[in-house]
């Protein structure tokens, strides 16, 4: 199954809570980032719907950008809501219930989650990255599942 990216980002909110941590907006955009890139490299399938654009701190998830803006670079406080259309009603964006996904995420924030958005911005940076090669080329431009799954199937060789 495929995710909005805000479902996702609601899962690391969730599991930061859990674990009594917090989470900037710029963790929760590379979280995100990283539990994609292992899912395409694990499944050969995008774990969300949007496209990833190769921003100056990284790859950045726009409507998840949008989402948490109001935080700044301080602390996300509240999970993401979204409005249904047929009642006007706020809901929150329900992280995923799949034991597979459920799985990578923990696996994400057991390899990330103690990282700092600086220090995750730093790892999407590194030579011959997505980022990296998208940056190059087309500053702020879409960066191509395909080279995500690759760079991560090598990273899984490491």
């Amino acid at each position: 199954m495929i995710y909005s990216a805000r479902n996702i980002a609601n899962a690391f909110i969730q599991i930061a809570k859990d674990r009594d941590a917090f989470l900037t907006n710029m963790q929760v955009q590379k979280l995100v980032y990283f539990a994609h890139g292992w899912h395409l490299a694990l499944t050969d399938a995008p774990l969300i719907e949007e496209p990833i654009q190769a921003w100056n701190f990284g790859p950045v998830i726009v409507p998840l950008y949008d989402a948490l803006r109001k935080y700044g670079n301080g602390v996300v406080t509240k999970p993401l809501m979204r409005i249904e259309p047929e009642t006007r009603q706020k809901l929150e964006f329900e992280a995923p219930t799949e034991t597979s996904v459920l799985e990578l995420l923990q696996k994400v924030w057991e390899l990330y989650g103690h990282l700092t958005g600086g220090q995750l911005s730093s790892l999407t940076h590194k030579d011959d990255s997505p980022w990296s090669k998208t940056f190059k080329v087309n500053q702020f431009g879409v960066i191509p599942n395909e080279i995500i799954r690759d760079y991560f199937k090598r990273q899984e060789r490491r």
